[in-house]
């Protein structure tokens, strides 16, 4: 380990030069620029500081001091000059406790922590153009049934186990990135499904289904052929933003690739996008090229298990609120929180919040909540965005730079939405056209309602509440 010191004796800095040993009179080894040993057997170990971390990244305008609690304002550390900074975090600001390192762009926790459940693993994977093969842990589709099927996930599901044989499927794709048939390494649930890409694979989405014994799709995945939609490392109120839709292909104001899949609130499994500014339905197709079945629209029933299962076993079939008021694909009675599922999309650990088994986004991201104060949601994650701040009104709004709002969002497509009463694409406004609105969703319910972005040509509301069966886009938040 080396370590750079400065001592501090009677508030007096005294710079030491060369190699020392502390602990013992042994010359320090050759490698070592400070070397701590008591001899043959060490006993004691080195006690590192001890600080409290409120964030991992350096906010703009601000320095790497500010990521550190207590740091007066005006303490302006350069992020490269200090790369190899070592430092414990307490856990405090929801970030982990354990043993960090300053990489220059970012604090990198040393020390991971045990295995992660299998329960919270992603349901979909980036694929960046030029890889060739994905393999995709299989244990999530046992515990999820596992978990959702007993008291300590509500009984959600039906008490159903994941058995015999497995079977991989390309359930859908809108391009040909898979051109193979996927393959499994066993039927255990330490076994992995073994995904091909075509070299060369255009960007779009493909969503890949395990299937068991009696020829139920278990669960499925979402595959995203993009350029990687995380670099531009967006920083905005607090969060660190993808830099489009989930599902989109493109960042470029008007490009089609803009529009990303659709979701309903609270469920893992997307809906194709359109490949035009219309309301058209996309031609979807299997490894072979052959045409697959376009989104089933069905209608929600009183039967909450049954209404989840649907979910998971039938991925494109979107449930429709029908006649039911309260305008939710899985609970027709919303009088309790616990009938109405307010947790889909978030779950607090330790008075944090974290991403749940449904959660859509990849491996560390996930859709953003609101920002709470004394366990109150009290503001948007895209408080501050306007129409003014947003540049011309392009087929969207540009928000990388957004004046009167802290920090940058990226641009955000007038995708439109699906209908929640019919599942139908509504991409066209009969007054302004298309690319001229859009819904996101949060993770944050309020009663009935969910919180999301809503915004069209003429206004911009940071904090619409919408119902739960419609079909909104995602933007996802570092984890």
């Amino acid at each position: 380990m080396f370590i750079a010191l400065t001592l501090l004796f009677s508030l007096n800095t005294v710079l030491i030069s060369g190699q020392v040993t502390i602990g013992s009179a042994i010359e320090p080894r050759d490698g070592a620029l400070l070397d701590l040993t008591q001899g043959t057997v060490t006993t004691k170990g080195l006690g590192l500081p001890c600080v409290a971390l409120n964030r991992l990244t350096v906010s703009p305008g601000k320095s790497l001091a500010q990521t550190i609690d207590g740091r007066n304002n005006a303490d302006n550390w350069n992020r490269y000059d200090h790369v190899g900074l070592l430092v414990y975090n307490i856990g405090s600001f929801c970030i982990n406790k354990g043993v960090y390192v300053w990489s220059g762009t970012k604090w990198e926790q040393i020390l991971q922590k045990q295995k992660e459940d299998a329960l919270f693993s992603p349901n979909s994977y980036i694929v960046i153009p030029g890889t060739f093969s994905l393999e995709i842990p299989v244990e999530k589709a046992f515990r999820v049934w596992e978990y959702y099927g007993s008291s300590e996930g509500n009984n959600r599901l039906p008490s159903e186990t994941v058995t015999g044989t497995l079977t991989p499927v390309l359930y859908w794709q809108d391009a040909p990135i898979i051109v193979t048939t996927p393959t499994i390494t066993g039927d255990t649930r330490e076994d992995k499904i073994v995904v091909s890409i075509s070299p060369v694979a255009p960007k779009g989405n493909a969503v890949i289904a395990l299937k068991d014994r009696s020829n139920t799709i278990r669960w499925s995945w979402h595959i995203w052929m993009t350029d990687d939609p995380t670099s531009a490392n967006l920083d905005g109120n607090g969060y660190i933003w993808m830099d489009r839709y989930l599902g989109a292909t493109s960042v470029t104001p008007a490009d089609v690739g803009t529009i990303g899949l659709t979701y309903q609130w609270g469920r893992k499994d997307p809906f194709p996008r359109s490949t035009v500014w219309a309301n058209v339905e996309p031609t979807l197709q299997n490894s072979h090229g052959e045409g697959v079945t376009a989104v089933v629209k069905s209608t929600v029933l009183s039967n909450r298990q049954t209404n989840f299962k649907t979910a998971i076993s039938s991925p494109i079939t979107f449930i429709k609120s029908g006649s039911y008021s309260n305008y939710d694909w899985y609970s027709t009675n919303q009088t309790t929180t616990a009938e109405r599922w307010d947790w889909r999309w978030d779950r607090t650990e330790e008075g944090c919040f974290r991403k749940t088994p449904v959660d859509p986004c990849p491996k560390g991201w996930r859709v953003p909540d609101w920002i709470y104060e004394n366990n109150t949601a009290t503001t948007s994650p895209w408080v501050g965005l306007d129409k003014t701040n947003g540049g011309t009104f392009n087929y969207g709004f540009d928000w990388t730079t957004a004046n009167g709002a802290s920090g940058e969002f990226g641009f955000y497509a007038g995708a439109g939405y699906r209908n929640s009463s019919t599942g139908d694409l509504a991409l066209v406004s009969a007054v302004n056209g298309p690319g001229t609105f859009c819904n996101v969703w949060t993770a944050t319910s309020y009663l009935t309602n969910i919180y999301t972005l809503e915004f069209s040509i003429s206004i911009v509301q940071t904090a619409y509440r919408k119902n739960r069966s419609s079909g909104y886009y995602v933007r996802c938040v570092r984890e």
